[in-house]
Protein backbone atom coordinates (compact mmCIF):
# COMPACT_ATOMS: atom_id res chain seq x y z
CA UNK A 1 0.00 0.00 0.00
CA UNK A 2 1.33 3.57 -1.06
CA UNK A 3 1.32 6.19 1.57
CA UNK A 4 -0.93 9.41 1.47
CA UNK A 5 -1.76 11.28 -1.91
CA UNK A 6 -0.18 14.77 -2.16
CA UNK A 7 -3.15 16.03 -1.28
CA UNK A 8 -4.27 14.14 1.95
CA UNK A 9 -0.45 15.00 3.31
CA UNK A 10 -1.24 18.91 2.70
CA UNK A 11 -4.93 18.02 4.44
CA UNK A 12 -3.54 16.32 7.56
CA UNK A 13 -1.06 18.90 8.11
CA UNK A 14 -3.72 21.47 7.86
CA UNK A 15 -5.81 19.90 9.97
CA UNK A 16 -3.36 18.76 12.57
CA UNK A 17 -2.88 22.71 13.98
CA UNK A 18 -6.07 22.37 15.32
CA UNK A 19 -6.39 18.18 15.78
CA UNK A 20 -3.89 17.87 18.47
CA UNK A 21 -4.50 20.20 21.22
CA UNK A 22 -8.05 19.00 20.96
CA UNK A 23 -6.60 14.92 20.72
CA UNK A 24 -4.74 16.18 24.01
CA UNK A 25 -8.00 17.07 25.99
CA UNK A 26 -9.60 13.49 25.11
CA UNK A 27 -6.55 12.08 25.45
CA UNK A 28 -7.25 13.40 29.22
CA UNK A 29 -10.53 12.79 29.13
CA UNK A 30 -9.97 8.91 28.64
CA UNK A 31 -6.97 8.53 30.81
CA UNK A 32 -7.81 10.41 33.90
CA UNK A 33 -11.55 10.42 33.61
CA UNK A 34 -12.40 6.97 32.34
CA UNK A 35 -14.64 8.74 29.43
CA UNK A 36 -13.88 5.63 27.44
CA UNK A 37 -17.30 4.75 26.91
CA UNK A 38 -21.05 6.27 27.16
CA UNK A 39 -22.26 5.25 30.07
CA UNK A 40 -26.63 6.74 30.18
CA UNK A 41 -28.98 5.90 27.61
CA UNK A 42 -30.18 8.86 25.64
CA UNK A 43 -28.21 11.95 24.08
CA UNK A 44 -29.19 14.34 26.93
CA UNK A 45 -27.65 12.36 29.67
CA UNK A 46 -24.86 11.61 28.12
CA UNK A 47 -24.02 15.08 27.07
CA UNK A 48 -24.56 16.35 30.91
CA UNK A 49 -21.94 13.51 31.78
CA UNK A 50 -19.20 14.90 28.47
CA UNK A 51 -19.85 18.18 29.75
CA UNK A 52 -19.39 17.78 33.65
CA UNK A 53 -16.04 15.75 32.49
CA UNK A 54 -14.90 18.61 30.53
CA UNK A 55 -15.61 20.99 33.62
CA UNK A 56 -13.35 18.71 35.70
CA UNK A 57 -10.48 19.01 33.08
CA UNK A 58 -10.53 22.62 33.16
CA UNK A 59 -10.72 22.95 36.47
CA UNK A 60 -7.70 21.05 37.14
CA UNK A 61 -5.80 23.02 34.17
CA UNK A 62 -7.20 26.09 36.44
CA UNK A 63 -5.80 25.07 39.44
CA UNK A 64 -2.06 24.37 37.85
CA UNK A 65 -2.47 27.54 36.69
CA UNK A 66 -2.94 29.20 39.93
CA UNK A 67 -0.44 27.11 41.88
CA UNK A 68 1.98 28.26 39.24
CA UNK A 69 1.54 31.78 39.86
CA UNK A 70 1.21 31.52 43.73
CA UNK A 71 4.94 29.97 43.41
CA UNK A 72 6.00 32.82 41.02
CA UNK A 73 5.85 31.46 38.01
CA UNK A 74 3.79 34.45 36.35
CA UNK A 75 4.93 37.95 35.83
CA UNK A 76 3.06 40.50 37.79
CA UNK A 77 1.90 38.42 41.14
CA UNK A 78 0.02 35.89 39.62
CA UNK A 79 -4.12 35.38 38.80
CA UNK A 80 -6.45 37.19 41.07
CA UNK A 81 -8.50 34.36 42.03
CA UNK A 82 -11.14 36.60 44.37
CA UNK A 83 -11.43 38.26 47.64
CA UNK A 84 -10.04 36.16 50.92
CA UNK A 85 -8.10 33.08 50.89
CA UNK A 86 -9.24 29.73 49.58
CA UNK A 87 -8.91 28.26 52.66
CA UNK A 88 -10.84 30.47 54.39
CA UNK A 89 -14.45 29.92 54.88
CA UNK A 90 -16.42 32.50 52.70
CA UNK A 91 -18.21 34.92 54.34
CA UNK A 92 -21.93 35.27 54.21
CA UNK A 93 -23.70 38.12 53.24
CA UNK A 94 -26.54 39.65 55.33
CA UNK A 95 -30.05 38.33 55.06
CA UNK A 96 -29.04 35.03 54.09
CA UNK A 97 -29.29 32.32 56.41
Amino acid sequence: MAGLAHWQRKRNALVSKVRAPVEGVFGTLKRSYGYWRTRYVGLEKNVAEAMFKVLAVQLAAHGRVVRSARRGGCVGGGLSVGVGSPTEPRKRASGEG
